[in-house]
């Protein structure tokens, strides 16, 4: 989907209440898998379907029933992020620095309080 979107990107969908054309939707494709693509047309209860770098509408025409949903946020990058931390190495680092982090708040010691004595 247009330039802005790249390999690695984290996009969000959420499940709407209807789409209508110019929506940006994410559907699964039969034999490919989950694509995002903007909405074109609507013909019937079908939408149509096209990439904005293709030329081509999509071969497949999804109905509302079969939308995972209408895009909600896109941030550059953390997809790739995300991926990593399914690694063993870099989820236990993850671990391990949100643990220190709440150590160092648990055992950190309190500052006396002093308190003036008036005469």
């Amino acid at each position: 989907m247009l330039p802005k979107f790249v390999n690695g990107d984290l996009v969000v969908v959420r499940e709407a209440p209807y789409y209508e054309v110019g929506d940006v939707v994410a559907y699964s494709y039969p034999g490919i898998g989950t694509v995002i693509h903007r909405i074109v047309d609507k013909q019937g209860n079908k939408f149509l379907l096209k990439g904005d770098n293709n030329t081509w509408i999509d071969g497949y025409s999804p109905t509302a029933d079969e939308i995972y949903g209408k895009l909600w946020i896109h941030i550059p990058g953390a997809g790739k992020i995300i991926l990593k931390l399914k690694e063993p190495v870099f989820f236990a680092l993850l671990v391990g620095i949100g643990a220190y982090l709440v150590g160092i708040d648990y055992v950190k010691a309190d500052k006396p309080v002093r308190r003036r004595v008036r005469d």
